[in-house]
Parts: structure tokens; sequence; C-alpha cells
């Protein structure tokens, strides 16, 4: 009961935090760049109207419809920072980033071994920074992968391999340990991971569209020094750090999901085929 109510509470968390931030993060950078005058009056005026209600209930009539449309544009953030991801996939994992690796493989080829390095470690920034596309598993995971599509098409006659999608063939294994966590009490922290990666994508969805709208202030007010630099430095260390969690926990996510499936196939199936021999 407490593991579905502390999901349950960062489910909201993961979808209230980021629609709030959506809106008010902006708001900060205009004021940063270019008038703090402007948000400090709405801020001011909007305190003293929330000071002037003489009752509690009045004042939760005003926080409540607040904090319901956080949630429910939480819920917009979400689904765009899903379109985001789809589209990054689109157009680097699968064009330039191939490309890229293979003009980096050419320059190395002719240079030094210094230059090789140097190569070889900007390549795997620029691969955390623009690859969108997460492993579903860890390359350590990979014979409890092959054992469990085995047992499932040898014990069970489902052949997840005609899955030709790495997407779907992931989400298979993922309601399956939800069925297997539900029905068979095989816990997991699969839904916990779920509920992470999709938090830290709307974060790094946010941070990013928050550098755009900053560099769309300082061309249009012409304003650039030493704050606006700051600003726009956090904002890109804020998105690539989520960016790389929400990988991050996509694969912790998958990597939870298919060893609670590998316990219930692989290992208690033997065991009570031992109970049943014994």
């Amino acid at each position: 009961m407490m593991d579905k109510i502390d999901q349950f509470l960062f489910d909201l968390i993961g979808l209230l935090a980021p629609g709030a931030l959506f809106i008010l993060i902006p708001a900060v950078i205009f004021a940063i760049v270019y008038d703090w005058n402007t948000i400090f009056n709405i801020l001011n005026n909007f305190i003293g109207y929330f000071d002037s209600l003489k009752t509690p209930f009045a004042k939760w009539l005003i926080i409540i419809p607040i904090l319901a449309f956080f949630y429910l544009f939480g819920h917009v953030v979400k689904i765009c920072s899903v379109r985001f991801y789809n589209f990054g996939k689109a157009i680097f994992d699968k064009n330039l980033n191939p490309a890229c690796n293979e003009i980096i493989k050419k320059i190395g080829s002719v240079g030094t071994s210094l230059i090789k390095d140097v190569l070889e470690e900007s390549r795997d920034i620029l691969a955390g920074a623009f690859k969108f596309s997460a492993a579903g598993y860890d390359s350590a995971s990979e014979r409890y992968y092959e054992q469990v599509l085995e047992t499932l098409a040898k014990d069970y006659d489902i052949d997840l391999r005609e899955e030709k999608s790495e997407k779907k063939l992931h989400y298979a294994i993922y309601k399956l340990a939800g069925i297997f966590r539900d029905n068979e009490n095989v816990k997991t922290l699969s839904s916990t991971f779920l509920a992470k990666y999709n938090f830290y994508r709307s974060m790094s969805f946010i941070f990013f569209i928050n550098i755009i709208f900053t560099l769309c202030l300082i061309f249009k007010y012409r304003v650039f020094d030493y704050k606006t630099a700051i600003l726009l430095v956090i904002l890109v260390l804020f998105s690539y750090s989520f960016h790389e969690k929400y990988k991050r926990y996509w694969t912790l996510s998958g990597n939870e999901a298919l060893m609670g499936v590998y316990y219930y196939l692989c290992m208690k199936g033997k065991e009570n085929d031992k109970t049943a021999i014994s």
C-alpha cells in the first residue's frame, strides 16, 4: 500500500512541478534579461490580493485551481517532451549523428594519437548531448534478456522476437513485469524509475525551451551581459543534466522490468519445479 502511495505522490509531483516550472521559469528569465519591475509588480499584486482574503477557505479557493492548472499543464509538457525527443531521434540519432561519426573517424584516421584522443572524447560528449535514444537495458543484462525471450517462446509460445520495434519489445517486457508485480508480488523499481525518467525528460525539454526563449529575448532587446551569459550557461547545464538523467533512468527502468520478468520466469519457475520434484 505504501509503495502505491509513494508512486502516486511521485507521479503527482512529476506532473505538477514541470507544469509550474514551464510557466514560472520564463517569468524569471524575462525579469533577469529585461525587466524586473513588471514581474515584481505582478507578484506583489497577487501577494497583496492573497493576503487580503479573510478566511483559509477563500485562500484555498485560489491555491487549488492554480495547483490543478499546473498539474494539467504538466500533462501538456509531458506530451510535448515526448514529441520533442521523437523529433530528436529522427533528426540526430538516425541522420546527423552517424554522419558526424563518420567525419570524426576520417579526421582521426589521419591525425596524431593526441588528435584521436581529443576527437574520441569530443565524440562522447557530443553523443551524450545530441543522442536522444537510450539503451533499453545495460549490456550486462543482455544474457538475461535473451534467456527471457527464449523462455517465453519455449514455455509459453510467445515469440517477442517478432516485434521488430525495440520500443514495442521494451514495452512488452515492462507490461509483463507490471503483471507479475501486481499478481505475483514480484517487486521491482521499474514503476519508480518510469516516473523519474518521465520527470527528467520533461525537465530537459523545459530548460531547452527556455534556452530558445532566452536567446529570443537577447536578440529582441539586444541585451547581452554577464548576467545573460551566466543564465545561458546555467540553462544549458540543467538541460544537459536532465537529458542524461532521463536516458539513464530509461535504461534503469528497463533493467528493473527485465530482472522482474527474469526472476519470475527463469528463477522462480525453476524453484517451483525443484519443489514439485522433491
